[in-house]
């Protein structure tokens, strides 16, 4: 059988190109050095308004689906995180003069949309395996972008730490893999195919890469 840390390398290893896209991103180098107008940030904040109230209805989904299994601790964590974000996408906006209303009337992107929507596909019909595995890949990736676009918008915009404490929740994240691998161990011993555990992580990472190509589109930098 096969085990969750093997399975999770050969992941890490068959993902590795779109990784390197997500962190080379042009659209981190160019609010590196202030190339985004503070107008085009907003939709970055819009996007995430939509696909965070997305992300809480679907791991709530996921935990009445699993809440059964020792997965349940895992999935709760993740929730608990998606309502933190939630709360602190509020001081993002403030730095930006946007209220609840603009964010709420934002226009989503299919681009900045659809990792939201592979989430809530996910929660109707994955697995918690499935979930833990794709969370699990882009973790790294989130969080060395947030962290890259905090310190951007700090000493190009004059943001300050609540404006960026939405971008510091994910860019200080730790423990992904130490709570995922049981997860994924406990989904394998149940029989899950881990060919659907690869498949979730790498849809969800090649969404993620999608998110910020839109970004870059919508800030008309060249990807």
């Amino acid at each position: 059988m096969k085990e969750a840390r093997a399975l999770v390398e050969e992941i890490r290893s068959g993902l590795a190109r779109t990784r390197r896209k997500i962190l080379d991103h042009p659209y981190l180098e160019a609010l590196e050095r202030g190339g985004v107008s503070s107008e085009r940030l907003r939709g970055f904040a819009g996007q995430q308004y939509h696909n965070l109230a997305i992300g809480l209805r679907s791991i709530s989904d996921l935990v009445g689906r699993h809440g059964h299994l020792p997965s349940r601790v895992f999935l709760m964590n993740v929730l608990q995180g998606q309502s933190a974000a939630k709360d602190a996408l509020s001081g993002f906006a403030a730095g930006l003069d946007l209220t609840e209303e603009h964010l709420s009337s934002h226009e989503p992107s299919p681009e900045g949309q659809a990792y939201g929507h592979f989430i809530a596909w996910l929660g109707a019909y994955g697995s918690d395996a499935e979930l833990a595995a794709a969370y699990l890949e882009g973790a790294e990736t989130w969080a060395a972008n947030c962290g890259r676009m905090s310190r951007a918008l700090k000493d190009r915009y004059g943001f300050d730490e609540k404006s960026c404490a939405f971008l510091d929740l994910y860019a200080a994240g730790d423990g992904a893999e130490a709570d995922a691998l049981p997860v994924i161990q406990d989904a394998l011993n149940r029989g899950i195919d881990p060919r659907l555990m690869f498949r979730a992580a790498r849809l969800l990472q090649s969404y993620e890469l999608m998110f910020w190509n839109g970004m870059a589109a919508e800030a008309e930098i060249t990807t």
